[in-house]
């Protein structure tokens, strides 16, 4: 929102990095909040006239225009910030299988599992190879054609994961269309896979647990007290008091559940440019 705010703002230059925009940003709100100013926008305007001059001035010094695919440097290590995140963003999703496993199944790791990964892997970092060297994307966000940057294109592969599809970055040529629309198929057999490979996973952990408390029900009980008291026992236990219920999850998810989906909500409907009704 505060950057929104300032590339909206009055004398901001669009060709400024937007760390410059977020701290002229900072600024004019900071400053708004101490005595003697009573509005963020007495101080906006010529801070980031003059953060975004600073950054002109630097970009004039390398001797080149900004670049809108200039990248982060991490000081002392040999790549960016936006290299790190989209890293980060390809293991977590190429590790999904080892952590079902881990979480679910409480095995090891088989081949398939591993070979699984590998391909997860091999699938995502060619993908964001093709959006971001190989193929040209249009978007309102920018003229023309061109590749993605890094962020986009993770952007972008999120969509196509979680079958999103906001529709505000499309292939600007056939083939980037026919490459697009073979990850969406990619993405659709990765989630048959993972939903068959949960619903296994925990079918195989509540046979377990049946099997376990069989074991331990014949070893507390002989053969005979068993079958004895089987004979003796009712159909129905008429008298017995009704189970204890625990809600406590329940009530755990449901006010999860409704945290994020106000926060959605309240996105949706306040973000400038956005503006959804309630109903919406």
């Amino acid at each position: 929102v505060v950057a929104q705010v300032c590339v909206r703002g009055p004398g901001v230059s669009r060709s400024a990095p937007i760390a410059m925009q977020l701290a002229a940003a900072c600024v004019g709100l900071v400053a708004a909040s101490l005595p003697g100013f009573v509005a963020a926008s007495d101080i906006m305007a010529p801070s980031a006239m003059f953060l975004a001059q600073v950054s002109q001035h630097a970009a004039d010094a390398r001797g080149a225009p900004y670049d809108y695919n200039d990248e982060t440097d991490i000081p002392g290590l040999p790549f960016s910030v936006e290299f790190a995140c989209a890293a980060a963003f390809v293991l977590l999703i190429a590790s999904v299988p080892g952590i079902l496993v881990m979480l679910l199944g409480g095995g090891n790791l088989t081949k398939a599992h591993k070979v699984e990964s590998g391909c997860l892997l091999v699938w995502l970092c060619g993908a964001l190879y093709l959006f971001t060297n190989v193929l040209k994307f249009n978007s309102s966000h920018w003229t023309g054609a061109r590749p993605l940057t890094l962020v986009e294109a993770v952007y972008l592969l999120s969509q196509i994961l979680t079958t999103v599809g906001y529709g505000d970055i499309t292939p600007a040529y056939p083939r980037g269309q026919v490459w697009v629309a073979i990850n969406v198929i990619l993405a659709l057999c990765l989630y048959g896979s993972l939903i068959m490979e949960v619903a296994q996973l925990i079918g195989d952990r509540v046979a377990l647990a049946i099997a376990r408390r069989h074991a331990a029900a014949a070893e507390a009980l002989s053969e005979d007290e068993s079958v004895t008291q089987e004979a003796q026992r009712s159909l129905k236990q008429w008298d017995a008091p009704p189970p204890v219920v625990d809600i406590m999850p329940l009530v755990k998810c449901t006010v999860a559940f409704a945290f994020f989906a106000t926060a959605g909500v309240l996105f949706w409907h306040y973000f400038p440019g956005e503006e959804k009704t309630w109903l919406q």
